[in-house]
């Protein structure tokens, strides 16, 4: 359909309809794993938004040429497309995106090992975020950073990161969400040797995780309880 779609626009001159379609099109081949398509047709679209003038579908693009990079683990080229995103959609006042590009580029920054510079993006995007007044920011980047504070075992802030998590998910009536906050409260609690605690956070995490279906996050919260029976011996 989506084909189809993108053919009829460009049939009758439609560009600015074709490169939205496109830019969906990509999506599809992103989310079935396709990166060699996905970065092909973003290629394509980026032309496209370029020639009508479309800048938010331009930084979009960008973001999206970024996560292929991610998925690539071409790291640098990730933060150089994400960088390029952020500072286009700050232009147009796309606060909320804007937010979420930053919360993409810190995790990247994390996952190479620079902690600070990660640190700093998270605290950006969640400025942007609270601006933008999107909760769907606020908690994507409220749990990347307690999980960032646990890998870098500092506690307190993971618990301070953790408590407004919750407090943003609870509000959002999230349980996937939910179940990754409890999932960071087990981390926490089992590494500070609070076992019972840990215990009761990881059993509620996978309970909320397959009342909402997200089997990721269930196997997530799995893999957690199985480490912390490992810890009980």
């Amino acid at each position: 359909a989506l084909d189809a779609a993108v053919s009829l626009a460009e049939a009758r001159g439609l560009r600015d309809v074709a490169a939205r379609a496109l830019n969906d099109r990509g999506g599809v081949e992103l989310r079935e794993g396709d990166m060699e398509a996905a970065e092909r047709i973003y290629l394509r679209t980026a032309v496209l938004a370029r020639e009508v003038g479309d800048a938010r579908l331009s930084a979009i693009l960008e973001q999206n040429l970024g996560i292929v990079a991610d998925v690539r683990g071409d790291a640098e080229t990730a933060l150089a497309r994400y960088g390029a995103s952020v500072d286009a959609l700050r232009r147009i006042g796309d606060l909320r995106a804007a937010g979420m590009t930053l919360n993409n580029l810190a995790m990247t920054l994390a996952a190479v090992g620079r902690f600070d510079e990660a640190e700093d993006a998270y605290a950006e995007a969640e400025a942007l975020g609270e601006a933008a007044h999107s909760a769907a920011t606020l908690a994507s980047v409220q749990m990347n950073r307690a999980d960032l504070a646990l890998r870098r075992r500092d506690w307190s802030r993971a618990r301070a990161f953790c408590d407004a998590a919750l407090a943003t998910c609870t509000r959002m009536e999230s349980r996937w969400r939910l179940a990754t906050v409890h999932r960071h409260y087990g981390t926490l609690f089992r590494e500070t040797d609070a076992l019972d605690e840990a215990a009761q956070h990881l059993a509620l995490a996978v309970e909320l995780a397959r009342a909402s279906g997200n089997r990721l996050v269930e196997a997530e919260a799995e893999n957690e309880q199985a480490l912390l029976h490992l810890r009980h011996g």
